[in-house]
Formats: C-alpha cells, structure tokens, sequence
C-alpha cells in the first residue's frame, strides 16, 4: 500500500497506534488511580495530530507501513508529553478549565492532585519509552534532545509561563508569535524532526 494522502494515512494506522498507547500504559502502570487518570486524558478523544506527523514522516522517507510499530515509542512517548500538557494546562492554577474535548477534565474528574500526578507520570514515562525503544542509541538521544529542548523551558513550558504571567495585558504580535511557537509549534516542529532522524535524515544543515 502507498498512502499519498494525510487523512488516509491517519485513518490507516491511528486504531493500531491508540490500541498501543492503552496496551502499554496498562501494562507499565501499577497505581490504579495512577493508570486511571493517565489513561483517562489519553483516551479522551485527541487526534494524534504530533505523533502522526512523526510517522508519517518515516513512513514517507521509505520504512514501509507494516514496520512502522518499531517507532511507536517514540510517538507515544510525543503523544504522552503533549496530553501531560493538556491536563497541566487545564489545573486551576493554570487556565482553570472545567472540560477539555467535552469531557471533565482531569483535576475535575479525579481532583487536583491525582492530576498533577497522572501529568508527571505521563511526561517522565514519556522519556523512558524512548529509552527503551529498540532504535539505536544515536536515534533515542537524539530524540530525547529534541523532544526535551521543544516541549521543556526553552519550548512549550516557556510558553505555558507567558500564558499565565501576561493573562493581564495584550501581547503585542510578535508577543503573541512567540507564545503560539513555543506553546504549540515547538511540539509539532519537534514531532516532525524526530521523525526525520528516525528515517536517518541528516539534520546537521537544519538550525
């Protein structure tokens, strides 16, 4: 099968991809209330916009679509940084939102603390799923870069803090610029790059 098409490719391989996420947090996770909450804001109905971006990255650099399960940790584990954001975002310290994709979100569903919790689990086994994946070293370090840069202090948590510390006051555009790259853009340009060091692009040209 050769998929030309996004939403094609989409369709073809996100149940496969879902069922993974589930199996293996099932699987890791001992803590019921742990594993209840972190399955609860991964199940909740995204798109799997980020780690679909990656594959589909190295299935168009050549990997064909039946060998596309050996980087399914690396996309999991960008799929487990963005929702740790989500329900972080969402805690009352932060934007205070009661629903997120017309469910409870997670502090109103489990309370504060469980949340704050299932975040940090799912950022920290974000890390360990690269880490145990059977890429080569060169690949998972590379990942880890580049995924810790985008969504850490000098990415997305950058703009998760002007989110908060400027709710006050309009931002200028390039303000605003800033706050949509780091908070948004970083993450998917970081899904992107990993995908094309995983298919064994040379990246030493990109800045």
């Amino acid at each position: 099968m050769d998929i030309k098409d996004f939403k094609k490719f989409h369709e073809t391989v996100l149940p496969e991809f879902d069922e993974f996420l589930t199996n293996k947090i099932n699987a890791e996770i001992k803590q019921p209330t742990l594993r209840d909450a972190m399955l609860y804001s991964i199940n909740a109905g995204g798109k799997r916009v980020r780690p679909m971006l990656m594959l589909a990255v190295v299935y168009s650099c050549g990997t064909k679509l039946e060998d596309l399960y050996q980087y399914y940790d690396i996309a999991g584990a960008i799929e487990l940084i963005h929702t740790y954001s989500l329900i972080h975002d969402d805690l009352p310290e932060m934007d205070n939102d009661d629903y997120r994709r017309g469910k409870l979100s997670n502090h109103k569903k489990f309370g504060v603390g469980p949340a704050v919790l299932a975040g940090d689990g799912l950022l920290t086994q974000a890390f360990y799923w690269i880490a145990k994946s059977n890429l080569d070293t060169s690949k998972r370090m590379a990942a880890v870069r580049i995924l810790a840069h985008n969504a850490g202090p000098m990415g997305m948590v950058a703009g998760q803090m002007t989110d908060i510390t400027k709710e006050d006051r309009q931002l200028n555009e390039e303000e605003l610029t800033t706050l949509h790259k780091q908070k948004t853009a970083d993450l998917i340009t970081a899904a992107i790059t990993i995908g094309a060091f995983c298919a064994g692009h040379d990246l030493s040209t990109l800045s």
